[in-house]
Parts: structure tokens; sequence; C-alpha cells
């Protein structure tokens, strides 16, 4: 329909079309109505379409801009920005800003900026931020409470580090390390739990340094375990037998009974839970019931040799003797030994 004259009233100028109906109102105010005889703004526009006005590229003069605002006088409708012939972003009657999805749902793939100041970022099946300081190292991204910084995720040395401003984690590699709130080096500053504020369980595949950072300060095995000592000759009666291995020291408890018998085998416990270190050798005292020991013998004690406990008599100016099983015929024996393991 084409425009065909231009009416002039007392308050206003009116455009109307080739059916003699006003297309085109400008009143007393210069305000324009497309739509309405009585505009209220500098451009009202009313319309019975979905969309009120429609911005179109013009190829002969593509230099030319201009800043407009535009409103939506109904407050139950979005407002919807299209391109490419489908609806790209949208304004919701709530103030909300969504780009690329109509909901607000956070499972739906989009972007919101909520007027409650909410930020959604959702993404099927690709990264949802990209976020690229160039140049020098620093902060990525700040995280702030009542207006104070409260922590980062910034790089150092191509590295991320997750800082509360004071102290840091560093993730370099295979590694993480305490750092400063910069993500710079902090030896010996940063404790892992306090007093009142404890880990629970701490699951490691490798060793712990403690006190020093040398070979020989790294604690790497720690086993509770159970035992079964044996004798050759007779069966022992087992009442406790129990281990304990610390790095490399293992320290046994046991309390054994040998059966009545005349059997003449030294006595040579074996069933270690962990290999004897060659190198290491371990005596000390026993206790014992009804030990038959050599006359002039008044001690009792162990000694580890090879893969064995023996039992050895002693006394004053007396050498050691080896004891047999008949020799501890009917008797009990209470056993705690330390020794070293190589294995």
């Amino acid at each position: 329909m084409a425009l065909t004259q231009v009416s002039r009233g007392l308050l206003s100028t009116s455009i109307v079309d080739n059916g003699n109906a006003t297309a085109i109102t400008i009143d007393s105010s210069e305000n324009v109505g497309i739509g309405t005889g009585s505009p209220s703004e500098p451009l009202t526009v009313l319309s019975a379409q979905d969309y009120q006005i429609t911005a179109a590229y013009n190829a002969t003069n593509s230099t030319s801009y201009g800043y407009y605002g535009i409103k939506n006088n109904n407050t139950g409708n979005p407002f919807y920005f299209n391109v490419g012939g489908a609806e790209r972003m949208r304004l919701d009657a709530s103030g909300n800003l969504l780009v690329g999805k109509t909901v607000t749902s956070s499972s739906t793939a989009g972007m919101l900026i909520g007027s409650n100041g909410r930020f959604d970022a959702v993404r099927d099946g690709g990264y949802v931020g990209y976020f690229n300081r160039l140049s020098s190292n620093g902060d990525i991204a700040l995280f702030a409470k009542d207006g104070t910084t409260v922590g980062s995720i910034g790089t150092a040395g191509g590295d991320v580090y997750l800082s509360n401003g004071t102290k840091s984690l560093l993730l370099t590699g295979s590694l993480v390390l305490p750092r400063n709130g910069t993500g710079g080096i902090s030896d010996g500053t940063v404790d892992l739990g306090n007093g009142s504020n404890r880990f629970k369980d701490l699951y490691l595949s490798g060793g712990v340094y403690l006190g020093g950072t040398a070979a020989d300060n790294k604690l790497d095995y720690y086993e509770e375990t159970t035992w079964t000592p044996t004798q050759s000759g007779v069966t022992l009666s087992v009442s406790v037998a129990k281990a304990v291995r610390i790095g490399n020291l293992v320290t046994l408890a046991c309390r054994v009974a040998f059966p009545s018998n005349s059997d003449s085998t030294l006595v040579g416990i074996s069933g270690l839970p962990f290999t004897r270190d060659t190198n290491w050798q371990s005596a000390g005292a026993v206790m014992a019931t009804f030990a038959d020991l050599p006359s002039g013998y008044t001690q009792l004690n162990y000694f580890i040799g090879g893969s064995t406990i023996q039992l050895y008599a002693g006394g004053d100016d007396l050498g050691w003797d080896a004891l047999t099983n008949s020799d501890m015929s009917g008797g009990q024996i209470i056993l705690n030994v330390t020794y070293q393991t190589n294995a």
C-alpha cells in the first residue's frame, strides 16, 4: 500500500495511504506515530505483528549508523533479536538477557545475563569459558565478596595457580606446589590442616619426607599385620602374633607355648612377616615360663639369625648356649622383637 497524501490539522500532521487511512502521524510535540494517531514518545510504533521495527542493511549507504532505543510496552512478551531468519537473542519480561536460548533453565545450552546479577553459561559438549591473559604473569580471574577480592585464578611461568591473595597452590606438570599469593616460590610456609581442622585419610602411592628432603628422610611404608610363628620338630600354640612395619623397621609381638616334648631340634622360630636385612642384627630378653636352662645359666635371650628367632641361655662369665625344643618343653615365651627389613 502506497502513501498518497499529507494532511495537516490543528494539532498534528498526518500521512495517509491510498485508502485515505492515517498511516503516520506527527503531533505538535514532534512525536511520530506509526499505526497510532496519538504517539506518546518521539517514535511510537503500534502493530499487531510480533516485530514492530525492522532494521535492514542498505548496501548503497553501508557506512551510515546511529544510536537508538526500542521500548516494548507489552509486559507479557519478550523482546526478540533475529538474525539470518532465526531468533539469536531475547530480552524477556523479567529483564533477563538470553543468548542462544529462550528459557532461563541452567540445563539448556546458551547464555543468561539475569536481571538479578546471575550469569549462566551453558554449552553442550565443549568448553564453556575461555580466558586468555596476554604477555605478563598474574591474575586471570578475580573473585570478590562485598567488593573485596577473596581469591583469584592466575598464571605464573605458564602454569596455573589458585590464590587467596596470601598463599596459593600452583599446578605444574605432575606437581602441586605451595606458593605465595601471586604464584611465587614459598618454601616451608604453608600448613595442610591444623589441630581443629584435620583431614581424615591420606592415600599415597609413594612416601613422605619428614624433617628433610634427603633419601634418609623418606618414610614410604606403614603396615599392621599378623604372622604365623612355626617351629621345626613341634607344633606351637599361638596366643598372639602381630607385627607393625614403619618404613624399614619391623616390630613383632608374639606369645607361644611349646608342647611337652623331648625333641632335640634347636629353637628357631620362623614365619617372619618381612625378610630380615642381613646387615642388621637384633637381640633382647625373653619372658618365659618353665624354661629348662643349663646349670649356671640365668638369662634367656632371643637372637635373630637368618630368617628365624633363636633362643639362647646366658649368664655371668658364660658363653651363649642355644636351647632346644626339649629345653622349652611345656613352657611359654613372650617376645617383642625389632629388626630391619630390606623387602
